[in-house]
């Protein structure tokens, strides 16, 4: 059985450099038995460009990090002076994937 993992970032926003990112890590992770869902902004065109299960910002994602072994974040910016609103967002993220016992990866972030 495959190692379920979710990918969260600043991906489906219409950022070349985000989606780069999101190849890169597809790519890192292909030849891996792992089955991957990201989460993004616009899931179908997520589905259709990079080939992978995708699901949107809502409520819902909270059953996919119920049920995965790991949460990858990368993307970018996420945690951003000039973004400052959305790292309480992220940071209550990361504390319910730790309470909930998940692993938790930050790749391929800058800072600024």
């Amino acid at each position: 059985m495959s190692m379920r993992c979710v990918l969260i970032g600043w991906f489906g926003y219409n950022n070349i450099g985000d989606e780069l990112i999101l190849c890169s890590l597809l790519s890192y992770l292909k030849d891996k038995d792992i089955d991957i869902t990201v989460v993004s902004a616009n899931p179908a065109q997520t589905e259709r460009i990079h080939g992978v299960k995708s699901v949107s910002w809502d409520y819902s994602i909270l059953k996919y990090l119920r049920t995965t072994e790991y949460v990858i974040f990368g993307g970018g910016q996420i945690f951003s002076d000039r973004r400052w609103r959305t790292i309480p967002l992220w940071v209550s993220i990361i504390k319910m994937i730790k309470k909930i016992n998940r692993n938790c990866k930050i790749l391929m972030l800058n800072q600024g």
